[in-house]
């Protein structure tokens, strides 16, 4: 148990170094902007966010570390014991 505790934790730790390794080289591709005060109800113009947005100050979608429903689905449904059933009920009929 204590090895999967560790595998695990090796896992982690590389996402965690991935994660802040992007999060450097996005800080390295920003540039220097005006901080405006803005309401919530009406945020940046349009000339306010296109600056922002131009000098690298925008949201990423980051990469998905998990697997979606249907990876799970599939990754579950196709395993070594269903193929062993399958073909012993090949086998038998």
């Amino acid at each position: 148990m204590s090895g999967k505790r560790r595998l695990f934790k090796s896992l982690q730790e590389r996402l965690d170094e991935q994660r802040i390794k992007r999060q450097q080289e996005q800080l390295v591709k920003r540039g220097e902007i005006t901080r405006y005060e803005s309401d919530a109800e009406n945020g940046l113009s349009d000339e306010q966010a296109a600056e922002h947005y131009n000098a690298g100050w925008y949201n990423e979608a980051m990469d998905s570390c998990t697997k979606s429903v249907k990876d799970i689905i599939i990754s579950n449904t196709f395993t070594y014991l269903t193929l062993f059933l399958w073909c012993w009920e090949y086998y038998l009929s």
